[in-house]
């Protein structure tokens, strides 16, 4: 069924969005980290000196001073992190949607009359259009291919569920 396909391959693309983006949080943070501690460390060393003898004598200082500031407001003006928590959420309402699909297409399906059975598929293809509507698109080309992958090598698919080709 189309909507358990479109959701599995969303809830996977933002589920490989958020870790992602939590790794380029991480990754510039522990560079941060770093150089703050460098930075300190290279300032204590000179301690005593004048300001001017401290600038010849220790530029890295100043350059690491410079680069954490920077990396700082890269953190801050990206928001890598609240970027990974809102994409692991919107993977998680896709997921969700899947399992109600699947639980109605196996258990509630072949006990309803048409009409009910195509008023609860509306709902479910309403329930996904909002889903799209209402989150920005965070598309990295790389999660969608990772995404596509795994779901080809099966990594999405259940042992008691039938492929859906």
């Amino acid at each position: 069924m189309k909507i358990i396909e479109d959701c599995t391959y969303s809830s996977k693309k933002y589920f490989n969005d958020a870790d992602t983006l939590h790794a380029r949080h991480e990754s510039i943070s522990n560079y941060s980290t770093f150089l703050s501690g460098f930075t300190g460390v290279t300032g204590m060393v000179g301690v005593g000196s004048f300001q001017e003898t401290m600038m010849k004598k220790f530029p890295s200082m100043n350059i690491g001073g410079f680069t954490v500031s920077g990396l700082n407001i890269l953190l801050k003006s990206q928001d890598h992190l609240s970027k990974s928590v809102a994409a692991r959420k919107i993977g998680g309402e896709y997921l969700s949607l899947r399992k109600r699909v699947q639980f109605f297409m196996n258990l509630e399906l072949p006990n309803i009359e048409i009409d009910g059975a195509i008023k609860s598929l509306k709902e479910f293809k309403e329930t996904n259009i909002d889903i799209d509507n209402r989150n920005p698109p965070l598309f990295y080309a790389a999660s969608f291919t990772k995404a596509q992958e795994g779901i080809e090598r099966g990594e999405a698919t259940y042992a008691n569920e039938e492929k859906n080709e």
